[in-house]
């Protein structure tokens, strides 16, 4: 049993966790029997060579009963007769669910990471390792069925798991693939002790209720075998996850239009040409980005973005965790409750030819030969980021900007002069959209509101002689 459950372990390490033998890991033990467990398989296969690393215990006190200091004695004298560095941590769950109006769990959660994740940094680790097994996979499989979940949920438990706010720490789960009465006769045969905390026996929490109800009634109708069908499943939703998120990195260039503190703007048209499956792969990516947790996205928030950006560009709308959804015409932006409200923009000169930065905008500018190029395939082709002007009707010097109160142009189409304020609200453009307009002007006015019109004056014509191609693309200032 006990070289058993070793082996598995130093399996999971072969077909996962990629290690160079430069390694540090943070071993995450809460004094439970699964963590004490991991605690001692992982220096056994440290003492015997089989995984190249170095190992260090931490435990975090949540000061949820009067009695979890004994929790932390217990894992710091065992770290003590392994000879492994010790590291400890006490966070104030209650205080900070009551503060953030989170659930006792989902606040010592957050209180969890952020504090393995400040002792992984002091020890120089650049690995966490938890102590979730096969029980709980199929106890996470389960509580997202019952709350309604696609493939993605079916993935169950990450073996190996990275968060964007820490991205240079890994998280594993070197017993996922051992049962729980697996890790309870390790330690019995092993003469390990544990502690048992009480508050996993309340039923008054949905997980509880799954492991000590749901799951042994599952396994008494259905036999012993539901828990390694889980972990099949498991496993092959991950894998077609895998592919998804593989088709997801290689569109994610084309698709960001642009990225600042707070705020991505993605291509909505290009979005709506993907598959469901990876266009809600790229909606987790922007969440990730904008540290937005998915544990409240419910499959009714994934379908309302995805009808937000196939219907009317104009509308909007809230996510959990203080995040707002804005489409337009060609962009679908995701802003954070506490993102920028504007971009800073300063005045800027343009040479042309040549390029500049503004804003959240990189314009690069050149001149063309009208006997050179062909007008008509450029408007069948151009998006709203590149634009044609006749050379001769504009007169430098040119400058960037951002729009001011008051500003007028003649927009391309449209008969006499209007204001930009009006015109743009008129064209049913967001307001967040409208604060980041990028104004290219000239010695005569302005020339282009981008990426939205250009002026009359300065539009092509079959007399035109010399083009000046304008672009813009997003500038990623993070």
């Amino acid at each position: 049993m006990v070289e058993s459950l070793e082996q598995t372990v130093a399996q999971f390490f072969s077909a996962e966790v990629r290690l160079t033998g430069e390694e540090s890991i943070l071993l995450a033990v809460s004094g439970g029997a699964d963590s004490v467990a991991m605690l001692h398989i992982m220096h056994r296969l440290w003492e015997t060579g089989r995984i190249p690393v170095s190992l260090v215990a931490a435990h975090v006190n949540h000061n949820l009963r009067s009695d979890s200091g004994r929790d932390l004695k217990l894992v710091q004298e065992q770290a003590r007769r392994l000879g492994l560095p010790f590291l400890s941590r006490s966070v104030e769950v209650s205080e900070h669910s009551v503060q953030t109006k989170l659930s006792l769990e989902t606040a010592a959660r957050q209180l969890r990471l952020a504090a393995l994740v400040e002792m992984a940094r002091q020890a120089d680790c650049s690995i966490v390792s938890t102590a979730h097994h096969a029980d709980d996979n199929a106890e996470t499989l389960l509580h997202r069925m019952l709350r309604g979940t696609g493939f993605r949920g079916l993935r169950g438990i990450e073996p190996i798991k990275q968060f964007h706010a820490w991205p240079e720490i890994s998280f594993i789960r070197p017993l996922l693939w051992i049962k729980r009465e697996q890790i309870l006769a390790y330690c019995r045969k092993e003469n390990l002790s544990w502690r048992e905390d009480r508050t996993n026996r309340q039923t008054t929490y949905t997980r509880n209720r799954i492991r000590h109800s749901l799951i042994p009634w599952l396994q008494e109708e259905f036999g012993p075998g539901v828990q390694d069908k889980l972990s099949i499943l498991s496993r092959r939703c991950r894998a077609l996850h895998r592919k998804i998120q593989t088709e997801t990195d290689l569109a994610w260039p084309r698709m960001i239009q642009a990225r600042e503190s707070g705020r991505i703007s993605l291509h909505r048209p290009l979005f709506n040409r993907f598959p469901v499956p990876i266009r809600i792969e790229m909606i987790d990516h922007v969440l990730k980005i904008l540290d937005i947790g998915l544990r409240k996205m419910t499959l009714s928030h994934y379908q309302a973005i995805l009808s937000l950006a196939s219907s009317n560009p104009a509308k909007e709308m809230d996510l959990p965790g203080g995040c707002r959804v804005i489409g337009s015409q060609e962009s679908l932006i995701f802003e954070t409750k506490h993102g920028i409200e504007s971009v800073r923009f300063d005045t800027v000169s343009l040479s042309i030819p040549g390029q500049a930065i503004c804003g959240s905008w990189r314009i690069e500018a050149c001149v063309l030969d009208r006997n050179e190029v062909d007008p008509a395939d450029f408007i069948r082709h151009k998006d709203r980021y590149v634009e044609w002007l006749d050379a001769d009707q504009i007169l430098g010097p040119f400058t960037l900007r951002k729009r001011r109160s008051g500003d007028r142009f003649c927009p391309f189409g449209l008969s006499g002069q209007k204001k930009v304020g009006k015109f743009l609200s008129s064209g049913g453009i967001p307001v967040s959209e409208r604060k980041n307009v990028l104004v290219i002007s000239d010695a005569k006015g302005i020339i282009w509101i981008a990426p939205f019109r250009i002026d009359q004056r300065c539009r092509i014509s079959p007399e035109t002689k010399k083009i000046v191609q304008l672009h813009i693309k997003p500038y990623s200032n993070i």
